[in-house]
């Protein structure tokens, strides 16, 4: 198919364009390249080893001074779209540009939408989004009343200069013990902390290791913030009140 390949003006965000289209969508972006080379260098390109020609309908593009954090501007207010992680390019001047079809879903969505929840293939964006798992974002001490009642039968983890938001991403793609967390577990409970180490080593004496033959690992002597996540499931504890109900 022949992909048309447009300039956008400066005052036109790209949101009109992906705004609708859910994830079925490429954001990237190229360095050193004028205005004048990206129809050309667009025509060779190739995603997931296939000619964007064979993809997209339309590229839209806009000159940028810092590519890769405009791109990522785009992908953290959007998603990822049908990338498996954030643009690693150098911040440097070039095009910063977006892909759709908009003729029908694309290849690369459909061949996505064919991948089992657990294939690595997958982002953890994608994956959090196909996950069953149940997530409540609440306190420390709300965390602690529930690993109390849970006893011997949790897993407590967590993530140093993330978000809830992000974590929640970490724990869809987490392994432990050799199996999934969501293959494991039916709910997470996360909570932002100040110190990630007081925090674990509090739950911890507290409450116990739970499941865990260790302490959490996290940064020693050193307070960094981040977020605490407790892994557990319901179904041998029918009678203790919902993790919904301490939030």
């Amino acid at each position: 198919m022949d992909l048309e390949c447009t300039k956008l003006p400066d005052s036109m965000p790209f949101r009109y364009l992906i705004q609708d289209r859910g994830h079925d969508f490429w954001v990237s972006s190229m360095a050193g390249v004028s205005e004048e080379e990206m129809p050309g260098k667009i025509a060779t390109l190739r995603v997931e080893d296939e000619l964007v020609s064979e993809v997209f309908t339309h590229c839209y593009f806009k000159t940028s001074n810092k590519i890769k954090s405009d791109a990522n501007a785009i992908t953290d207010e959007f998603g990822l779209g049908l990338r498996k992680k954030r643009v690693t390019s150098q911040d440097v001047a070039g095009c910063v540009f977006v892909l759709i079809n908009k003729n029908e879903e694309t290849l690369l969505s459909k061949r996505r939408a064919a991948l089992s929840p657990c294939d690595k293939k997958l982002s953890s964006e994608e994956r959090l989004r196909r996950t069953q798992m149940q997530f409540y974002v609440t306190s420390v001490d709300a965390i602690m009343i529930t690993a109390k009642a849970w006893k011997s039968s949790f897993w407590l983890t967590s993530f140093t200069e993330v978000g809830a938001e992000e974590a929640k991403k970490k724990i869809a793609v987490l392994n432990i013990e050799g199996k999934l967390a969501f293959e494991r577990f039916a709910k997470c409970m996360i909570a932002e902390v100040p110190d990630c180490q007081r925090a674990t080593e509090t739950i911890s004496k507290t409450c116990g290791l739970g499941l865990r033959k260790s302490a959490v690992r996290t940064f020693r002597n050193c307070e960094k913030k981040g977020s605490v996540a407790l892994l557990f499931s319901e179904q041998d504890h029918q009678n203790l009140p919902s993790p919904a109900r301490l939030l």
